[in-house]
C-alpha cells in the first residue's frame, strides 16, 4: 500500500452547507479552517498553494491532510487519479476471478457520463452476449442526502461516548447532472455509453440491462472529517498481503509516534483496540443503533479504533417497541427522534427524499413488515451479527498488529500465539461484561440466545460459498477477497459468536 499526492479536480458550484462542532477539536479548529479554505480556492478558482493532499490505496475515494499528532482531516472527494485507477485495475481483476467457475466475462471499467461525473461500471457479459451493469458507482464523491444522515447519526455516536471518525463540515457541489434525477433516463445514459465503449472490441453486444443503482438521484458532496488518523484497518491488511515491511513500520510508527517500537508498545495497542472496539460495541448494543457495515470488509475501523461511515446507521427506537427490547432512556430516545425530525425537515428545504432510505434500511436490518411489525428473526440475528462482526474486526487488526518484527507479514491465518489471543478474547468479554447492564445481559439469556440457530442457519448460512472475512484464522490465503466462506467456516464462525454470549451471560 502506498499514498499519492492528489491534486483536486476545479469545481464550478461549491456551496457551503452546514458546520458541525466537537469539543475535542476544539484546539485545531483554526488549523482545520485553514486548510478547507485552501481547499475551496483550489477547487474554485484553480490556484495552486502549498496544500498537500495525500490519497490512500484502496481508500479511494477520498484524500486526507495530516494537522499534527493523531489529527488529520479527511474527505470523501477525489478526481479519478493514481489510485483510483489502480481501484479500477482492481475491481477488474477481481471480477475475472470471480467469473471463471461461471464461463462469464465480468470486469469493470470507467465511463464519462459529463465532463464532471466519472463512473466506475462493473458488468457481466453472459455467453449469449447480453450486459448487465452491477450497481455503478460515481468515482469521486456520493449522495448528498448520505452525508447529512452520516453527520447527524455521529452527534449521537458522539453524545454516548463511542469512538468516531467526526464530521466537520458539509458542502455541496451544485453542478445540474444532465439526467435531472430522472431513473430512466440516467440508465439510459449510462447504457449507451458502456455500449459505446465495449463496441471498440465488441460489436455484437447491442444492449445492456441494469438492475440496481442508487445514484440516479445524484446530489454530490464534499464531507469534511477530523480522524486520529487516515487508516483503516483494510489498509494495513493491504500492507501485510503485499509484504511491505517500510510502509507497515512507517503506519505503526504514527499510530505511537515513535520509531523504536518494542513489545510492549504493541501490546498496548491491542489492549487499547480491544477494549475500544468492545466498549464501542457494548454501547451500540445498549442504545439499540446497528451500523451493518463491519461484515464485508475492513473499511469502517480506523487503526486507532474509530467507527466511520454512518449513512447506513438505524436508530431501532424510531420503531415501536412491541416488546422486543428493553426501554432506552429519554435522553438518547430524544436525540434519535430529533435525528428523525432534521431529516424531514432537509427533505422540504433541499427537495431530496431523505427518510425513506433511514425506513427502507429498518426494513431490511430490523425485519419490519409492511404493517411496521417486527420479524425478530432479522432483528435479533442482527443484533448478534453486530457484536461478532466488531470482535472480528478487532481481532484481525490485533493479529496486523502481531506481525510487527517478524520476518514475513503475509503469513495466512494468524500470527498470535493462542495464550494472547485468548487474554484479549477475554479482554473482549470482560469490557462488553462492565458497560452492559444486567437488565441486558438478562434479555441476552433469556431471548437472544434462542436465535442463534436462526442467525446461523438463515442469516449467516447466505454468505456460503461467497468471499468473507469471517474464519479468517484459517484461510489459506491473507487475502479474503480470493477465498471463499465454507459450510465448515460458518459452522466455526457461529461456534465463535455462541462462544462470546454464553461466556458474558456466565456467572
Amino acid at each position: 500500500m502506498e499514498t499519492s499526492t492528489f491534486i483536486p479536480r476545479r469545481l464550478s458550484n461549491l456551496e457551503h452547507i452546514k458546520d458541525f462542532s466537537s469539543d475535542s477539536i476544539v484546539d485545531i479548529k483554526p488549523h482545520i479552517a485553514e486548510i478547507i479554505d485552501q481547499y475551496k480556492k483550489i477547487v474554485a478558482d484553480w490556484i495552486m498553494t502549498d496544500i498537500w493532499l495525500r490519497q490512500i490505496s484502496w481508500m479511494w475515494r477520498w484524500c486526507y491532510r495530516k494537522i499534527w499528532n493523531d489529527s488529520y482531516l479527511i474527505w470523501k472527494w477525489t478526481w479519478p487519479w493514481f489510485w483510483s485507477e489502480m481501484m479500477r485495475r482492481f475491481l477488474d481483476d477481481l471480477q475475472a476471478i470471480w467469473a471463471k467457475n461461471d464461463w462469464k466475462y465480468w470486469w469493470c471499467l470507467r465511463v464519462n457520463l459529463s465532463s464532471q461525473w466519472p463512473f466506475l461500471v462493473q458488468y457481466i457479459i453472459d455467453e449469449n452476449w447480453n450486459l448487465e451493469i452491477i450497481d455503478p458507482r460515481p468515482e469521486w464523491f456520493s449522495i448528498f442526502w448520505a452525508t447529512y444522515r452520516e453527520s447527524l447519526a455521529w452527534n449521537i455516536y458522539d453524545k454516548i461516548w463511542i469512538d468516531i471518525i467526526r464530521p466537520v463540515s458539509l458542502y455541496r457541489e451544485n453542478t445540474a447532472v444532465k439526467w435531472s434525477w430522472n431513473k430512466e433516463l440516467f440508465r439510459q445514459e449510462l447504457s449507451k455509453n458502456v455500449i459505446s465503449e465495449l463496441s471498440t472490441w465488441n460489436t455484437r453486444i447491442m444492449s445492456c440491462l441494469i438492475n440496481h443503482d442508487d445514484y440516479h438521484d445524484l446530489d454530490a458532496w464534499i464531507l469534511f472529517r477530523h480522524a486520529k488518523t487516515p487508516f483503516r484497518i483494510s489498509n494495513l491488511l493491504d500492507v501485510c498481503i503485499e509484504n511491505d515491511f517500510w510502509t507497515y513500520k512507517k503506519i505503526i510508527s504514527s499510530l505511537v509516534h515513535k520509531s523504536d517500537i518494542n513489545k510492549q508498545d504493541i501490546y498496548n495497542l491491542q489492549k487499547f483496540v480491544t477494549e475500544t472496539l468492545a466498549k464501542n460495541a457494548a454501547l451500540m448494543f445498549r442504545n439499540w443503533i446497528i451500523h451493518w457495515q463491519f461484515r464485508t470488509h475492513y473499511q469502517n475501523v480506523s487503526l486507532l479504533w474509530e467507527l466511520s461511515d454512518f449513512d447506513s446507521t438505524i436508530f431501532l427506537s424510531l420503531l415501536d417497541n412491541q416488546g422486543w427490547v428493553n426501554a432506552l432512556d429519554g435522553f438518547i430516545s430524544n436525540m434519535v427522534e430529533q435525528f428523525k425530525d432534521d431529516l424531514l425537515a432537509w427533505e422540504d428545504e433541499y427537495w431530496l427524499k431523505m427518510y425513506k432510505f433511514v425506513e427502507d434500511d429498518l426494513r431490511i436490518f430490523a425485519g419490519v413488515q409492511p404493517n411496521w411489525t417486527i420479524n425478530k428473526n432479522v432483528l435479533y440475528s442482527n443484533i448478534i451479527w453486530q457484536v461478532y462482526d466488531i470482535y472480528n474486526q478487532c481481532m484481525r487488526l490485533n493479529d496486523l498488529f502481531e506481525r510487527h518484527n517478524r520476518k514475513d507479514l503475509s503469513n495466512w491465518g494468524t500470527v498470535m500465539n493462542w495464550k494472547k489471543y485468548n487474554e484479549l478474547n477475554g479482554l473482549f468479554i470482560s469490557t462488553l461484561k462492565q458497560i452492559l447492564t444486567k437488565d441486558d445481559l438478562i434479555f441476552i439469556r433469556n431471548v437472544l440466545m434462542d436465535y442463534f440457530e436462526e442467525f446461523k442457519n438463515t442469516y449467516l448460512s447466505k454468505r456460503l460459498w461467497d468471499v468473507s472475512i469471517y474464519w479468517w484464522k484459517h484461510k489459506k490465503k491473507l487475502n479474503y477477497l480470493k477465498d471463499v466462506l465454507t459450510k465448515n467456516d460458518i459452522d466455526n464462525t457461529c461456534l465463535e459468536a455462541l462462544s462470546i454470549f454464553d461466556r458474558l451471560i456466565s456467572e
